[in-house]
């Protein structure tokens, strides 16, 4: 009876296209599952790879001249210089003299403990919450036009301490620290009362 039964369901044309239709389907869904990871996974490699291509780089250099006679100095400036492929957001900025935060060039050089009687004009960009497009470099402190300041901050700035937090187009987030760049994960902000401006 069970032989019969298949004969008879195998003998039927339309029994065979409903089983042959079945597999083709089963198949098609396969191929579809696999397609989709792929796709998946294409896409996860495209959005690292745009990340990537948008990835700012600060760096913070100090430029100096000194007399060749008493070691005086002539010319003295900070730049901050983007060399990524993308332009850096600056986020934060912190800037310490040894243990006491400044909140501007001013009041670094207050905490840095440079005379009244030495006049505080220099020449900056405020920086902080700026975007930096590619190969961008910026003066942030100039202080070439005023050589008295210049000779001051010079003998003082062992103990100067400045953090720049930066992000890509993307959000990602990295702090430079002395040189450093380090990526951070999770980063809320530094708090106001530390932020230099």
């Amino acid at each position: 009876m069970t032989n019969l039964l298949k004969k008879s369901f195998l003998s039927d044309p339309q029994n065979i296209i409903a089983i042959g239709v079945t597999f083709i389907s089963l198949c098609a869904l396969i191929v579809s599952a696999i397609q989709t990871k792929v796709l998946i996974e294409e896409r996860e490699l495209m959005r690292e790879y745009s990340r990537a291509s948008v990835w700012p780089n600060i760096e913070i250099g100090q430029d100096k001249s000194q007399n060749k006679n008493d070691g005086s100095i002539n010319l003295l400036h900070f730049t901050l210089r983007n060399s990524g492929v993308g332009p850096a957001i600056i986020t934060d900025v912190k800037v310490s003299y040894r243990d006491s935060i400044a909140h501007n060039w001013w009041h670094l050089f207050k905490i840095m403990g440079i005379p009244d009687s030495i006049e505080q004009y220099i020449g900056n960009v405020h920086f902080n919450g700026k975007v930096i497009p590619i190969g961008e470099n910026i003066t942030i402190l100039n202080l070439d036009n005023n050589l008295p300041l210049a000779n001051e901050f010079f003998k003082r700035q062992k103990g100067l301490s400045m953090q720049v937090y930066f992000k890509s187009i993307y959000g990602e987030q990295w702090k430079w620290d002395k040189g450093k760049i380090t990526k951070l994960d999770k980063f809320e902000g530094l708090p106001k009362e530390d932020q230099f401006w």
